[in-house]
């Protein structure tokens, strides 16, 4: 059972909208706005912005660029020189390929939530590269998060699950307010494990006696969330055009 993204509780759903570059220490220490406020704030001044908007002036047509080929140089001929043809040949370079990751891709993708990803999107009317500036600051902060979970797994203790439960919701938070559903959905295995609560029927949970299964509980949904985060910032990198 996984929880609705758009269901979620606003004030759970959180990401930093111009912190670029601030890797996080803890959940706690990480000061950040609303994901659901930014989007509001984007969205009033969309509509604002359409009642004012100017047709872009037309670029002057650029003289097209001469195609590489063959030309002919022609020597003008006097008492010792003979007009002469000389052939230039060039080959042409195939671009890298890429792989290509269009909309309807992202659509069909069980990694994203179309729906909640769209709404991203309609804010680079207003701002651009506003969605892909969301995903790298979560990418950033995420990072880091992942690596204290790392270090919280090789230590068990009551406390320690504890933090690892408010780390795993600070990310599911974070990855439902961007359609990241995947991620969404095993950052709620971390925070329910953290609280040792079986909520999704997982056999190993349902076993559990002590911390130490638990914490292999968290282990599990923590290696899938990795899987399903790095999945998820391939494709969006391949949708972008850009390396995430």
């Amino acid at each position: 059972m996984t929880s609705n993204p758009q269901s979620l509780n606003p004030s759970s759903t959180q990401i930093p909208a111009t912190t670029a570059g601030l890797t996080a220490t803890t959940a706690q220490d990480i000061k950040v706005q609303p994901v659901t406020e930014v989007i509001e704030q984007q969205s009033q001044d969309h509509q604002q912005q359409q009642h004012h908007q100017q047709q872009q002036q037309p670029q002057p047509p650029q003289a097209p660029l001469e195609q590489p080929g063959t030309q002919d140089l022609n020597v003008e001929p006097d008492s010792n020189v003979t007009a002469t043809s000389i052939t230039i040949t060039t080959t042409a370079v195939p671009p890298t390929s890429r792989v290509e990751v269009t909309q309807e891709t992202l659509e069909n993708s069980d990694l994203i939530n179309w729906t909640i990803f769209q709404e991203l999107l309609m804010m680079d009317e207003d701002e651009e590269g506003f969605a892909l500036s969301l995903i790298q600051t979560f990418i950033e902060q995420a990072s880091g998060i992942f690596q204290q979970i790392k270090d919280l797994l090789t230590q068990e203790s009551e406390e320690n699950l504890n933090e690892l439960s408010s780390k795993g919701h600070y990310l599911k938070g974070s990855a439902a307010a961007l359609g990241l559903q995947q991620v969404q959905n095993q950052c709620e295995r971390i925070q329910n494990y953290g609280k040792k609560n079986n909520f999704d029927e997982f056999k190993l949970a349902s076993d559990a006696k002590d911390i130490g299964d638990w914490y292999a509980c968290i282990q599990d949904a923590y290696e899938k969330t990795l899987t399903s985060y790095d999945e998820s910032k391939n494709l969006l990198g391949d949708y972008f055009g850009a390396a995430l």
